[in-house]
């Protein structure tokens, strides 16, 4: 039964509700993201404001979900895809987090706004979580995430 109910997860998600710790405005949004991509043109929000959770709650998700255990398939299910399924994990309640999908010049992943207004980035394929500054200043991070060339939350 154990087996079964893992293999359920695995195709619908982690049944692991984050909780709605604040809010988030559009304005604010947009004034998070702004300094992290080449365009602000390329920042598309589908809603006026966001419900917002803390970084240990989006650990539980994580730790719950299955989207990191997928197969990668260049072209296939790739980069795009593993970000596209962790983003619809985690947009399946009735609450709209500000929990979204990035590109860099050469990768899809997710970012996240947490419950003290900060900016994360999220590998779907690890479940690494790194905050902005991070990838910043991290070498080996900052060509794979960093600048934004695309949003969308």
């Amino acid at each position: 039964m154990a087996n079964f109910i893992d293999w359920l997860i695995g195709i619908f998600g982690s049944s692991s509700q984050p909780s709605v710790i604040g809010a988030i405005n559009w304005d604010e949004t947009i004034n998070i993201i702004t300094p992290h991509i080449k365009k602000p043109s390329q920042i598309y929000l589908s809603d006026a404001t966001y419900s917002l959770t803390s970084v240990d709650e989006l650990r539980k998700f994580l730790n719950a979900d299955r989207t990191n255990y997928g197969k990668y398939e260049a072209e296939g299910h790739d980069c795009d895809n593993f970000s596209y399924q962790l983003m619809g994990y985690f947009s399946k309640w009735s609450y709209s987090f500000c929990f979204g999908i990035a590109w860099s010049k050469g990768h899809a992943f997710n970012i996240m706004i947490d419950s003290n207004k900060k900016l994360y980035v999220i590998e779907p394929q690890g479940d690494a979580i790194f905050t902005i500054e991070e990838v910043i200043k991290a070498s080996n991070l900052k060509p794979l995430y960093y600048p934004f060339e695309m949003v969308i939350i």
